[in-house]
């Protein structure tokens, strides 16, 4: 079968219509930005939670002042720092991305099959696919037989097989799981296992089924392996640190009642006494937690992301 494809005053009506094939980057996230989500970190949390009791305290004469303000130097640097390795590490994956040769596609136009730019693609047009080629955007195959591979799409490993439909000028791409699996749907991200056959494009850029997950996770930030990991750290390090810090200020606090001779004993002294015995158990557990917590480890992890992101 013989396919003329779109000519160049269809393409450019089809591309001013219905849009480029290209899927647009994120958005770089400032400096700043990123220095602030920083203090999302729940080690952070925990320091900044800590740092403020602390001063409270130096206020009171209960502490020294230089406690908190290192501890506040401590979490500026780590911020900081933090800010400036993922600010780098995202210029690096942009520069590179940008050095890439990008991906090609076979495509009918103006009675002749030419080599473009997946960019290019726009709907409408006639796309030949064959064993090995990626699919650059969604469509139907409209002749040939082919094979396909869905797994960067659903995970699923086993190839799918596609068969020619017939009629597809009122038919439109449907973006679901199910139509990963039925006879005629294709779409971009797949691989052709085996086969060859033309394609009609019916889908582009961010209409496709990968342009919206690609969209989605632009939206949505996932957190790395290593930030899962610190992340449940910092939960169990809390966890044990104001359990162990609770149960000892209240051991304390109940001696100081049994040494003064009882409730009754220790109520009765003037509300000074009473208060400086409540502030001298929150001091015992304000102190634990800042031993249980290690105030180094975000500071530590920055300064070897960054020295890595150099390398």
């Amino acid at each position: 079968m013989e396919f003329l494809g779109l000519n160049d005053k269809e393409v450019e009506k089809s591309r001013c219509k219905y849009g480029s094939n290209a899927i647009p980057e994120a958005k770089e996230a400032s400096f700043f930005k990123k220095f602030l989500e920083s203090f999302k970190d729940p080690m952070i949390e925990v320091l900044l939670a800590i740092s403020v009791i602390l001063l409270i305290m130096s206020y009171f004469h209960y502490a020294e002042i230089y406690e908190p303000i290192g501890i506040f130097i401590a979490i500026m640097l780590v911020c900081l720092i933090s800010a400036k390795t993922e600010c780098a590490s995202d210029r690096k994956y942009r520069e590179l991305k940008h050095s890439v040769k990008k991906n090609t596609s076979k495509v009918y136009r103006n009675g002749k099959l030419v080599e473009l730019i997946s960019d290019d693609i726009v709907k409408g047009d006639k796309v030949l696919l064959e064993s090995g080629d990626k699919i650059e955007a969604d469509g139907f195959l409209i002749s040939g037989g082919l094979k396909v591979n869905n797994a960067s799409l659903n995970g699923e490993s086993e190839e799918c097989e596609k068969t020619p439909c017939l009629n597809v000028d009122n038919l439109s791409i449907s973006l679901d799981a199910e139509s990963l699996v039925d006879a005629h749907s294709l779409f971009k991200g797949s691989v052709v296992y085996e086969g060859s056959g033309v394609m009609e494009v019916k889908g582009v850029g961010v209409s496709t089924l990968f342009g919206k997950m690609a969209v989605d996770m632009q939206d949505e930030e996932v957190s790395s392996p290593l930030k899962v990991k610190l992340k449940m750290l910092a939960g169990k390090i809390s966890k044990i640190g104001y359990t162990s810090a609770l149960l000892i200020a209240l051991c304390y606090f109940f001696l100081s009642i049994r040494n003064t001779g009882g409730f009754n004993a220790f109520f009765s002294q003037n509300s000074i006494e009473i208060i400086k015995s409540i502030v001298d158990c929150i001091s015992l557990a304000v102190a634990i937690v800042v031993c249980a917590v290690p105030e180094g480890l975000p500071l530590m992890i920055s300064l070897v992301l960054m020295q890595n992101t150099s390398k």
